[in-house]
């Protein structure tokens, strides 16, 4: 499993958090609702159709975790001010799973990375974004036809992102196909998919990942020596062989 989390701030917000947060129809209504304006909390209310406490409790949860954040704005009756809820995070989180892999990564896209993104192979879209002034009704047919643009151009990109992950899947499927169960134990399977998908600097971050200790670990390539018949394949994994004595020395 390829788990990427980028930390959004000092707040909790993990991959756990944020699919605790999804998993409840509720609170994604409440982010759909926000995604189209600030409310306050009457307005969300009347729109959700839930009890106002359990409703005050998933904005707990939600402002807790820095998904949202509130303000108050003056009112223009002489009423007391009002306090409105608003999204503060822009994130971006994918989820794959297929037969042969199982990822989830989250990031938090911030003003920086969005004015970068823009400015990469979409300049001719940025100016139109840039010129065009949202203020008045006869500019709605150009937002309108800039944001069928816009999406034209993500579900494209998500196209060639599926045809990547089907590669990739056909990869890691052969993979598994070749250290099949009746050659490889268990250990000796996972030892070459972690150093093939993580990369890591050396016996110690090996055997962490594996979450085996180090001897096991370097028995289990030892085996894999002999088992492997390509001199490739044998410096592939050269630098996370040591000799055992070292290795007991070190458990002990």
């Amino acid at each position: 499993m390829a788990v990427r989390e980028k930390k959004i701030d000092s707040s909790v917000t993990t991959i756990d958090a944020i699919l605790d947060i999804l998993s409840s129809e509720t609170r994604r209504k409440i982010l759909s609702i926000l995604a189209d304006e600030p409310m306050y909390f009457n307005q969300i209310a009347r729109k959700v159709h839930v009890g106002q406490q359990a409703i005050l409790r998933h904005m707990e949860i939600l402002e807790k975790n820095g998904i949202i954040e509130t303000y108050q704005e003056k009112s223009t009756l002489g009423a007391p001010n009002r306090k409105y809820y608003k999204l503060r995070k822009s994130i971006s989180l994918s989820i794959y799973l297929s037969m042969d892999s199982f990822s989830v990564i989250i990031k938090e896209i911030t003003q920086e990375i969005r004015n970068n993104k823009i400015r990469k192979g979409t300049s001719k879209l940025r100016q139109n974004v840039d010129s065009m002034a949202i203020h008045n009704s006869q500019s709605l047919p150009d937002v309108k036809k800039t944001l069928i643009e816009v999406e034209d151009k993500i579900r494209a990109l998500e196209e060639k992102l599926d045809r990547l992950r089907a590669f990739k899947q056909k990869i890691l499927g052969d993979l598994h196909t070749t250290f099949r169960e009746d050659k490889f134990n268990s250990l000796e399977r996972n030892i070459i998919y972690k150093v093939i998908r993580n990369s890591p600097d050396n016996l110690e971050d090996l055997s962490d990942l594996l979450e085996e200790s180090m001897k096991d670990t370097n028995d289990a390539i030892y085996s894999l020596y002999d088992k492997l018949n390509s001199t490739d394949a044998k410096t592939f994994l050269e630098k996370y062989r040591r000799g055992k004595e070292r290795v007991k020395n070190r458990q002990q």
